[in-house]
């Protein structure tokens, strides 16, 4: 259950930040052209760029969740890796 979520996580994060990218891109395209202000495109930036930060926060908990579940099982680090995994 809990990789389910975190893979689901993942996915949604993924997915936002690719939505947020196109996003700003547009967002540049219709303030070059006088339709959205300077301000509406910052805040797509800021959008996009406050993602991304909460997916590498989310690619580092991941690790550190994955080192101490090797931890608690007495595995080495080389024998055991969460890997991620799109949901259907």
């Amino acid at each position: 259950m809990k990789f389910a979520l975190k893979n689901a996580q993942k996915q949604l994060l993924d997915e936002t930040v690719k939505a947020y990218d196109d996003s700003v891109k547009l967002a540049s395209e219709l303030a070059q052209a006088g339709i959205y202000s300077d301000e509406d495109l910052v805040q797509a930036e800021t959008q996009l760029e406050t993602t991304q930060a909460q997916d590498t926060t989310w690619a580092f908990c991941a690790r550190q969740y994955e080192h101490c579940d090797r931890v608690a099982h007495g595995k080495p680090a080389a024998e055991f890796s969460l890997r991620f995994r799109a949901l259907a």
